[in-house]
């Protein structure tokens, strides 16, 4: 059994003014005006470990540095 782990992450942006953005071009996501910030706390297998016990190796793992995982969560405009 893989051992559930807690991680809370933040995310800081100075501000794309994305409300302004979208006025030029097709953008998707929250009207973020001249800053945003957000936090949030995962709880649950850490990918790492389920990627190995699915069958990766350690070598396998390195050739995804560099990638990312997107996550979506259940945020609304307001």
């Amino acid at each position: 059994m893989l051992k559930s782990q807690k991680v809370t992450s933040a995310m800081a942006c100075a501000g794309n003014r994305r409300k302004h953005t979208k006025k030029m071009y097709e953008v998707k996501g929250l009207d973020w005006d001249v800053g945003a910030i957000g936090n949030t706390t995962y709880r649950g297998v850490l990918i790492r470990d389920l990627l190995l016990n699915s069958g990766f190796s350690e070598e396998d793992l390195q050739n995804l540095k560099g990638k990312h995982l997107i996550a979506t969560g259940i945020d609304c405009d307001f």
